[in-house]
C-alpha cells in the first residue's frame, strides 16, 4: 500500500521498478517501526550502509517520516539533524536537508535525494543519484522565500542563518535529485 500510494502521488516514475518500490516501502516500514518502538521523534541514518546491506535506499522513508512529524535526516549527520529539529520547532515548518552543490557569487544550488513530499509542488520518483539504485525523490520546490540555517562546528560553536528567494532552475542530472537554486551567496559559509 505504501509503494502504491507513493506511485500515485508522483507525476512520474523514471528509474525505479515495482521491486524497487517494494524494497523502499519495506525500508520505510522497518524504520518507522524502530522509531515507534524507541519513541523517537527524530532520527538520522547512515544511508550508504543501507545501500550496501539492503540494495535499496532510505530516501523515500526519510521523506515520509518527515511528513509524519519524525524529523529524519541521512548520512548519519547529527549536526544537520539538530538543525532540522531546531528549524521545525522555531518555524513550525518541515525542513529540507540539502548539500551545497554549486556555489556562485550571486546564487547557490542545493540538492539532496530526499525531501518532505509536503514541501513539493510535484514529485518524480527516481533512483538514488550516487548509487543509481532504490527510490529517491525529485521534488519540485516552489519559487518562494526560504530560510537557510545550519548549526555546526566541532563544538557546535558555529551558526549560520540567512533568508533567500528560490530562483527558477533547469533540472540537471549532475546533482542529487531534489534541487533548489537560491539567490544567496553561501561561499563564505563553507
Amino acid at each position: 500500500k505504501v509503494a502504491e500510494s507513493c506511485t500515485k502521488k508522483a507525476k512520474a516514475t523514471v528509474e525505479p521498478n515495482h521491486e524497487d518500490m517494494l524494497k523502499a516501502a519495506k525500508t520505510y516500514l522497518a524504520i518507522k517501526k524502530i522509531c515507534s518502538e524507541e519513541h523517537l521523534d527524530a532520527m538520522t541514518i547512515r544511508c550508504f550502509d543501507i545501500v550496501k546491506a539492503c540494495g535499496t535506499t532510505s530516501c523515500l522513508a526519510l521523506a515520509l517520516l518527515n511528513d509524519e512529524g519524525i524529523v529524519a535526516g541521512c548520512e548519519g549527520d547529527m549536526q544537520t539533524l539538530i538543525t532540522m529539529i531546531l528549524a521545525q520547532r522555531l518555524c513550525g515548518e518541515k525542513a529540507f536537508m540539502a548539500n551545497p552543490s554549486m556555489l556562485r557569487d550571486d546564487r547557490s544550488l542545493l540538492a539532496h535525494c530526499t525531501v518532505p513530499l509536503s514541501m513539493c509542488e510535484n514529485i518524480t520518483l527516481r533512483s538514488h543519484f550516487e548509487s543509481s539504485i532504490g527510490v529517491a525523490i525529485q521534488g519540485d520546490l516552489p519559487c518562494t522565500d526560504y530560510t537557510l540555517l545550519k548549526w555546526g562546528g566541532d563544538k557546535l560553536d558555529r551558526f549560520f542563518v540567512t533568508e533567500a528567494q528560490a530562483l527558477p532552475i533547469e533540472y540537471s542530472n549532475h546533482f542529487c535529485r531534489t534541487q533548489i537554486q537560491l539567490n544567496a551567496n553561501l561561499k563564505n559559509y563553507l
